[in-house]
C-alpha cells in the first residue's frame, strides 16, 4: 500500500511543478500579447469599374513627393483593364482581383484603401493615391474644339485654377519662332502652394524626343509668370488662365494645356 502512495505521489510531482510554474506571482497581471490582425483586407470590386488616375504620390514613410509619369486605370471589364503611365504607351491585359490585392496587366498592387472615389494602391516601392474620373485628358483631344483665333492680351493668372496638373494639347507659334533652348513644353504640375503668387511643382519638356522633368518654383508677377529651378529657368506671358484652360507664351510660341 506504501508503494502504490509513494508510486502516485512521483507521478502527480510533475504535474504540480507545472501548474506551479503557470501559476502568475502575486500582484503581478498576466501580459496580453497583441495578435497580429488576421483578418484579409476586402473590397467592393463593383466600384474599380470606370476609369482611375492618379493624383497623389507618397514615398513609404508617407513624404508626398513630385511625380510625371501619373498612373492612368481603365477597369474596361470584369477582368480585363488598360493601364498607362505618364505618356508611354498603354498597356492591355487581365485585371486579377483577389482579396486586398490587385493583379492589372501583370502589375502587381496592395490595396490600402477604398471608396467608390478614390483608390489607394501600394506598388511596393510608392503609395499611389488615384481619383474615379469620367474621362481621361486624351479622350477629349478628338472632341476638343479648338479656336484658332490666337489670344494676344497677356493677363494676370488665376491662381484659383492654377494649382494641378496641366497637359499641353495644342502649340501654337509664328513662322520662325522656336521655343526658347528650344524645349517644348509638354506638361506642368503645380504641386504645393508656398505663398499667394509662388508654387512649388515640376515643368516637363521634350528635348529631341526625350523627356525630361525639372523641379522648378513658379512665380507670378502681373501677367508674367517665371519657371526657375536647378536645371530650368524660363519667363512666360500669360494668356489664358481660368477652370478649363491655360495659355502660356514666350517669343512667338503659344503653349495650350487642358488639366489632366
Amino acid at each position: 500500500m506504501f508503494k502504490i502512495i509513494l508510486i502516485s505521489m512521483l507521478i502527480a510531482l510533475p504535474f504540480e511543478q507545472a501548474l506551479a510554474q503557470r501559476v502568475k506571482r502575486k500582484g503581478v497581471e498576466p501580459i496580453q500579447k497583441k495578435q497580429p490582425d488576421t483578418k484579409e483586407a476586402t473590397f467592393d470590386a463593383t466600384y474599380l469599374n470606370g476609369k482611375w488616375q492618379e493624383v497623389q504620390r507618397n514615398k513609404p514613410k508617407g513624404k508626398s513627393m513630385s511625380f510625371t509619369d501619373t498612373l492612368y486605370i481603365h477597369f474596361i471589364n470584369a477582368d480585363s483593364v488598360a493601364v498607362r503611365m505618364g505618356q508611354s504607351m498603354t498597356m492591355k491585359g487581365l485585371a486579377q482581383m483577389e482579396s486586398g490585392q490587385l493583379i492589372l496587366a501583370g502589375d502587381f498592387y496592395v490595396v490600402m484603401k477604398q471608396s467608390e472615389k478614390k483608390l489607394i494602391l501600394d506598388d511596393g516601392d510608392y503609395i499611389r493615391v488615384l481619383e474615379k474620373r469620367d474621362s481621361f485628358m486624351w479622350d477629349e483631344l478628338g472632341h476638343l474644339k479648338v479656336d484658332r483665333s490666337s489670344p494676344t492680351q497677356p493677363v494676370k493668372l488665376d491662381p484659383k485654377y492654377f494649382s494641378g496638373r496641366w497637359g499641353v494639347y495644342r502649340t501654337q507659334s509664328e513662322p520662325g519662332s522656336q521655343p526658347d533652348k528650344n524645349e517644348p513644353i509638354r506638361s506642368i504640375s503645380i504641386d504645393s502652394t508656398l505663398n499667394d503668387n509662388t508654387w512649388a511643382g515640376v515643368i516637363t519638356t521634350n528635348v529631341q524626343g526625350r523627356i525630361q522633368s525639372h523641379s522648378v518654383t513658379y512665380t507670378s508677377t502681373g501677367v508674367v509668370l517665371h519657371a526657375k529651378g536647378e536645371t530650368y529657368k524660363q519667363t512666360f506671358q500669360v494668356y489664358v488662365s481660368n477652370e478649363k484652360e491655360l495659355v502660356i507664351g514666350q517669343s512667338g510660341v503659344k503653349y495650350y494645356f487642358k488639366k489632366m
